[in-house]
């Protein structure tokens, strides 16, 4: 029997990269077809998401019904919300991960605090970060294991639901001597 051999074809965007990625998600606009992988699937799909969402700037602007609370006001002025990310993303590279972020609406922090929307780790991540996402009890996405992020993000939603894990502080050359 004779094997047939398909060829993947490879994302574009890592293509401009000079990266060869599998390209599984076929996006079409009228008669051009792009072949993405689905880091860059989720992220043309948040584009568009904003794009066509009914409060782009693009769109018509509404008259506010006179009985609008000064609460619904409030909401509209927010900032986005801030997310820190700690670690080695899988799949991701460092400003890969922080840009799928911030396509999705998100600020990136440096540091936990009481206004952050939740923490992304992966792994080895910072421990001081750790610290101050359990002292805040920020939401955690575990992203170590590769897919998570990226499913998350090809779904349209970040859904913190891992828990923190247990990391070693870094021992610095004054705990050594002090070890001795």
């Amino acid at each position: 029997m004779a094997r047939r051999m398909m060829q993947v074809p490879a994302c574009v965007a890592h293509l401009k990269k000079g990266e060869e990625v599998p390209g599984i998600v076929p996006l079409t606009l009228g008669d051009s077809i792009w072949d993405l992988c689905l880091e860059h699937a989720g992220r043309f799909e948040a584009h568009f998401e904003e794009l066509f969402s009914p409060d782009s700037e693009d769109a018509e602007e509404e008259e506010p019904d006179e009985g609008q609370d000064e609460e619904e006001e409030e909401e509209e002025e927010e900032e986005p919300q801030s997310v820190v990310i700690t670690g080695t993303v899988a799949g991701y590279s460092a400003s890969e991960a922080r840009s799928a972020v911030e396509a999705m609406g998100y600020t990136i922090a440096g540091h936990a605090d009481e206004n952050t929307a939740f923490i992304i780790v992966g792994k080895r991540p910072a421990p001081h970060k750790i610290k101050e996402a359990q002292e805040f009890q920020t939401p955690v996405i575990n992203a170590a294991e590769a897919g998570v992020l990226s499913a998350m993000i090809s779904a349209g939603e970040l859904n913190p639901r891992g828990e923190l894990p247990v990391v070693k502080a870094k021992l610095t050359a004054s705990d050594v001597r002090e070890a001795k």
